[in-house]
């Protein structure tokens, strides 16, 4: 629980560290369900805002899962190890990984992670008709009431998603969803990601603006302070034209 009180406000980094202690002393134990269970907190708790370093404690947690039966937490870390599969491997690596994600929720019950690995697919699918079916079928699923971490973790990457394809629209409707759903307990992490979706959909609408950039770079500075750095790419690639 100590890694969980570095997320409001957060420090990822210090975060990421008492997590991976965490992971590392259960594994060391025989209680290697609880092991499995942080592996589930590391993406809820932690929403794929994890570094390279992340990768070697939820592969040890997809074993896990898979040894002792518990096919309901493949799929979540299957969605952290695809992000990090996109950014060091080829593209078939990460689709098949995703798509085996997708494919154990269907088997198990989609709503408690289907729509969270939908929303990984249409932010790492690179053809239109998967991006649109994805995003599709994960709100209609949302409808449905599941476990919460699927509306933060899908309104997230449906956001990348949306932004990746100029769909302005679409960038506006899911961050007016994010901020809907977390109005009664807002989370500082989500906060950013609006912030970030709603300036970058503003320069993609209407080109550069300093207005905008100043907040781009607001953005930045503020995601860089507290290790938040998956965001930054993004901003400094609009920024660099």
């Amino acid at each position: 629980m100590l890694s969980v009180s570095h997320f409001d406000p957060p420090d990822l980094k210090r975060a990421l560290k008492e997590m991976v202690a965490a992971y590392e002393s259960l594994f060391k134990s025989t209680r290697q369900r609880s092991y499995r269970d942080i592996g589930m907190s590391l993406e809820k708790k932690f929403p794929a805002e994890v570094e390279a370093e992340a990768k070697e404690q939820c592969e040890k947690a997809l074993l896990i899962a898979k040894k002792i039966g518990a096919h309901r937490f493949e799929p979540v870390n299957q969605d952290v190890l695809s992000k990090i599969l996109a950014v060091e491997s080829n593209h078939n690596d990460v689709m098949t990984m995703i798509n085996e994600a997708i494919a154990t929720d269907r088997e198990i019950g989609f709503k408690f992670s289907g729509p969270m690995t939908l929303g990984a697919l249409s932010m790492l699918a690179d053809d239109p008709e998967t991006r649109e079916k994805s995003v599709a079928e994960g709100e209609m699923i949302l409808k449905q009431e599941c476990v919460s971490h699927n509306y933060l973790c899908f309104y997230r990457d449906a956001i990348d998603a949306c932004l990746n394809a100029g769909d302005w629209g679409g960038v506006e409707r899911f961050a007016t969803a994010a901020e809907i759903y977390t109005d009664e307990q807002q989370l500082p992490w989500m906060d950013l990601r609006i912030r970030r979706g709603r300036a970058l959909e503003k320069w993609g609408q209407n080109g550069q603006d300093s207005k905008v950039a100043t907040e781009l770079e607001d953005i930045r500075q503020t995601a860089i302070s507290v290790n938040f750095n998956t965001i930054v790419p993004m901003i400094d690639a609009v920024l660099a034209n």
